[in-house]
């Protein structure tokens, strides 16, 4: 979420008056160069799209139906409705599966605990 945050606030940065008029007096500086190294190295769209959907994807993640169950039965649920919601990381291309392994490793401890 802090990167979401960051990314935005760079993008409403980048938006600007002060920042469009220099990269236009770059440009006609004939400094194009640096003007597509500066484009191209704050690819912010691409970057905020993924922050936003793997957001998307935790904030729904049921980790507090696991952490509030009092019995055995509801521990088999939330574990379910947990694995039901780890498919969707599954078919999400774009999150690391690393983080992905990171993640089940906390909920190992967290059932554990």
């Amino acid at each position: 979420m802090s990167l979401e945050r960051s990314l935005t606030h760079i993008k409403q940065q980048k938006a600007k008056p002060e920042v469009k008029v220099t990269l236009e007096i770059l440009h006609k500086a004939r400094k194009i160069k640096d003007v597509i190294r500066f484009q191209h190295d704050t690819d912010f769209d691409a970057k905020l799209s993924k922050a936003v959907s793997f957001n998307n994807l935790m904030r729904d993640f049921p980790i507090n139906q696991m952490l509030s169950a009092t019995g055995l039965p509801a521990v088999a649920e939330a574990i379910k409705n947990i694995f039901t919601h780890l498919n969707k990381i599954r078919h999400q291309d774009t999150y690391p599966i690393v983080r992905a392994i990171q993640l089940l490793e906390a909920l190992s401890k967290d059932l554990n605990a």
